[in-house]
């Protein structure tokens, strides 16, 4: 059991690395020459977690040699919020924070709402992997960065986010119900003077800052059971008694980051035009399963789809790969087993087959070189699931279709030929050999010496379902002699004797040399009983029989007594 664990769990780092390395050599093609393939680009990035971006820009960067990297290359290709997003895509969640950080603290002066955002919203985790970041490219402590540039109370909870982070204890009920009632008193005695004392800000800030997105949600659910405060919400409290950053930072504390994040794009939405640049950060600095989360949150607080308001508000390439990263499903479709996981990574490799093959069919001539490289990179079985994806996404068009579309000559017929099963090739190779004037005898003897008896009578089969005639009586009709008695023992029966029957090769040797060398004139009828009636293994025994009593080969003694075609209808079934 633990060397198959070991078998599934390689083939599945097997598939993920030949997505990364195919999805590399795509997004260089896409961005190779005059212009951007951007339809591609997206394609490719959009359906990715970050993670498997991250494994495509190594393999990109081996590809290349070189040490720039894939945002390197969209920086390049793609321009404005387009660009930003898929760029912010191809950025790790800490590369990403440690961008927006030097956003925040980079300027002359310093955004307190963005540096809010950054540390209320992300996990302790992430916080210590920015930092890490920031400190390997800056070469300063982020700590003391920070003391230098904030100040009173904000500076207290941001430091105390960045070093202590908050409760990591699962939501507990007795403790959420003593927050909330601890809350309700700091508000309370925070208000019997003017203003509002400076120590119960403090209090509020400490407990919220400390506690788990969890344990402040259960906190909340207890605040509004028990009316706390006349009825009134926390984040009202909030908005009542500070002001400022404070406030902004309290308020994203009691959000969860899939709230915050409705939220951004719900005030970027609104008012004259849309804010497409923080519809970008929203977005495209979540991981996709989180956008995923975003997206059906979103729905929920506000009753729209995120989807159809990103198609009314955005345009372009721009709209297209937002809603293709929405979208989209990831190579593993979010399975939970390895099992599962295998069966996903092969069905989204054959989805991207259709989609190149499908790109490849040009107005004016055809991208041969990709279809050859699929094509031909496949085996029956997976060009079966490229043929299914095709006809599902493109109005039941089959590969066969597109190949008759597409292709001409040898190649085309090639490529049908890579697509047929062993039954179909071989009825279609049968049933030509058949058609038009007269029948290639040549043909029909190759399918049949050719094949094992269970292949001949597969063939068999599909022939008559196909045509709707009987394959021994168009062998009668269409050959004669030697040839067709030879085709009809092929087709009527398996090569071989019972299982456990008396075989002596010498004395089937004997026969045969009776037969032919050792008499005037050759009894070919007998010649083909002997041939037909025995199976590979055993002719070889008889072929090695016959070269011991008789001092010559047995194929030596088929082309001295044989001409034409029954000539090489023995000497295949030798072979």
């Amino acid at each position: 059991m633990e060397f198959l664990a070991d078998t599934i769990e390689q083939e599945k780092a097997n598939l993920l690395d030949f997505i990364a390395y195919r999805d590399a050599k795509q997004v260089r093609k896409a961005c190779a020459g005059m212009g951007t393939n951007d339809k591609l680009l997206v394609h490719i990035l959009c359906s990715r977690t970050k993670d498997q971006i991250t494994a495509l820009d190594l393999k990109y960067r081996e590809f290349d040699n070189t040490e720039g990297s894939l945002a390197d290359l969209i920086k390049c290709e793609c321009g404005g919020n387009y660009g930003d997003f898929l760029k912010y895509l191809t950025q790790s969640k800490a590369e990403y924070m440690y961008s927006r950080l030097c956003s925040a603290i980079g300027g002359i002066t310093t955004n307190e709402s963005l540096l809010a955002e950054i540390f209320c919203l992300n996990s302790h985790e992430d916080l210590l992997a920015m930092k890490e970041v920031y400190e390997s490219r800056r070469d300063c402590d982020l700590g003391d960065k920070l003391r230098d540039i904030l100040s009173g109370h904000f500076e207290d909870v941001i430091m105390f986010l960045l070093l202590d982070g908050k409760n990591l204890d699962e939501a507990d009920q007795e403790r959420a119900e003593h927050c909330a009632k601890e809350l309700d008193n700091w508000f309370t005695k925070g208000c019997m003077m003017v203003g509002f004392r400076d120590k119960h800000r403090v209090k509020i800030l400490e407990l919220l800052a400390d506690e788990s997105i969890d344990q402040i949600a259960l906190i909340k659910d207890i605040w509004a059971q028990n009316g706390y405060q006349k009825g009134r919400s926390l984040e009202t409290m909030v908005k009542d008694k500070f002001s400022g950053d404070i406030e902004k930072t309290l308020l994203l504390l009691l959000m969860s980051p899939v709230d915050a994040t409705c939220w951004k794009l719900k005030n970027a939405f609104e008012g004259m035009g849309c804010d497409e640049a923080a519809v970008a950060r929203a977005i495209g600095g979540a991981d996709k399963h989180e956008a995923l989360r975003v997206a059906a949150r979103f729905m929920e607080k506000y009753d729209k789809d995120l989807v159809a308001e990103i198609k009314d508000e955005t345009g372009g390439n721009f709209c297209t790969a937002l809603v293709k990263w929405l979208e989209a499903p990831e190579p593993t479709a979010g399975a939970e087993t390895d099992e599962d996981c295998i069966v996903n990574l092969k069905d989204s490799i054959a989805d991207l087959d259709a989609h190149l093959l499908h790109n490849a069919e040009g107005s004016f001539s055809t991208d041969v070189a990709t279809v050859v490289q699929i094509l031909c990179r496949r085996t029956k079985s997976q060009l079966e699931a490229i043929d299914l994806k095709y006809r599902a996404k493109y109005d039941d068009k089959t590969l066969l279709d597109f190949c008759e579309s597409s292709l001409s000559g040898d190649l085309e017929q090639f490529a049908k030929y890579t697509q047929m099963g062993e039954a179909e090739f071989d009825s279609y190779i049968m049933l030509k050999a058949f058609s038009g004037m007269g029948c290639n005898k040549a043909k029909v003897i190759e399918i049949l010496t050719t094949r094992h008896y269970g292949r001949i009578q597969d063939m068999r089969t599909h022939f008559e379902a196909k045509t709707d005639s009987n394959l021994s009586d168009r062998i009668r009709s269409e050959m004669s002699s030697s040839v067709k008695r030879l085709c009809l023992r092929l087709v009527s029966g398996p090569r071989g004797g019972e299982e456990g029957e008396d075989f002596d090769p010498a004395a089937v040797a004997t026969a045969l040399y009776e037969s032919g060398e050792g008499k005037f004139g050759t009894d070919e009828s007998a010649i083909i009983d002997v041939f037909t009636s025995h199976s590979l293994e055993q002719m070889k025994e008889v072929s090695a029989s016959y070269e011991e009593q008789y001092d010559a080969s047995l194929v030596s003694a088929v082309n001295a007594e044989f001409s034409g075609h029954i000539k090489n209808a023995l000497l295949g079934l030798l072979t």
